[in-house]
């Protein structure tokens, strides 16, 4: 077993490549500092520890069986983590305002765990799995206000599990798969004014999970020139909006609105937020597609159209 351990207060760059299985430890504290660092074999473990604000830290592995860290504590860090091949688990938590975190697995990376966790406001955080990358498990954990997550499973990556759950105000959540078959999308929102986006573009057999809870939330779901997708929005509170496109063939999916004034119409185009277009409150194109609504309370309003042949529309209002 070989063994490295590094406290750097300024700049450091490590490329640690052993035949044995490798343990690494990095810390760094202050600000302005940059810390890339690469490991290279099978069953290597590497944690990085950042204290202070306006750091870089980039951590790749590459090999089979590594498990990687980056903690961060701090404003306006900047995290970058890759791990390729195999049986790899990679983990990022940044603790503090305006952090970027970026987690990646990509061509042939397969049954790896991916997360990253993020606590305060205005931080961004993005997820990948993409170029033949399968049967990965993909988190995005957000807790606070003004978040952007984003996770994407793309270009023959299949089998994959994506997560994305975000408490607070404010936020914005997208998962996204393209050209990537059976994958599972779960976006969880807990607060107000939140908004999310859940896409399936030319992909077949994906489940897609929206789930929000609050008020004036704003749900999407768009499933374009695939088959056999699930789609399921559930939205609690008051003043929702959601909306739901599904083109392709023996698509299904569902709508349950708990409150008062929900709405499944159409929604403005945000030229500023990626795969949005618009769509007229529920659209699906196709045969054998099913569709069913639920909205309990006060003032709903409903746009639904289905275009094609032997599809089936359920949709039921009620008051609370």
């Amino acid at each position: 077993m070989k063994k490295f351990i590094l406290s750097a207060l300024a700049a450091a760059s490590i490329c640690a490549a052993q035949a044995q299985s490798n343990t690494l430890s990095l810390s760094q504290q202050g600000d302005g500092n940059s810390a890339p660092v690469t490991q290279r074999g099978n069953g290597n473990v590497g944690a990085i520890t950042v204290a202070g604000d306006n750091n870089y830290t980039s951590f790749e592995q590459l090999g089979n069986s590594l498990t990687g860290t980056i903690s961060i504590a701090g404003s306006r860090n900047r995290a970058f983590s890759q791990a390729d091949h195999y049986l790899n688990e990679t983990t990022i938590t940044q603790m503090g305002n305006d952090n970027s975190g970026i987690v990646l697995t990509t061509y042939r990376s397969d049954h790896n765990q991916v997360t990253l966790n993020q606590a305060g406001d205005g931080n961004s955080g993005y997820v990948y799995a993409t170029d033949h990358s399968d049967d990965n498990h993909i988190g995005v954990n957000q807790s606070g206000n003004s978040n952007t997550a984003e996770a994407y499973s793309a270009y023959h990556s299949t089998h994959n599990s994506i997560n994305i759950s975000q408490s607070g105000d404010g936020n914005t959540g997208t998962a996204y798969t393209y050209n990537s078959d059976r994958n599972q999308i779960s976006l969880t929102q807990a607060g107000d004014r939140n908004t999310g986006l859940a896409i399936a573009a030319s992909s077949d057999r994906n489940q897609i999970d929206l789930a929000q809870n609050g008020d004036n939330n704003i749900g999407l779901i768009t499933a374009n020139d695939g088959s056999y997708n699930q789609g399921h929005i559930s939205q609690t509170g008051s003043d929702n909006n959601a909306q739901l496109s599904q083109v392709g063939y023996l698509n299904t999916s569902s709508v349950v609105q708990d409150g008062d004034n929900n709405t499944l119409t159409d929604l403005e185009r945000d030229p500023n937020v990626r795969y949005r277009t618009r769509y007229f409150g529920a659209v699906q194109q196709g045969y054998g597609n099913s569709f069913a609504l639920t909205q309990a309370g006060d003032g709903n309003t409903l746009h639904f159209g289905q275009t094609g042949n032997n599809n089936t529309a359920t949709v039921s209002q009620r008051p609370n």
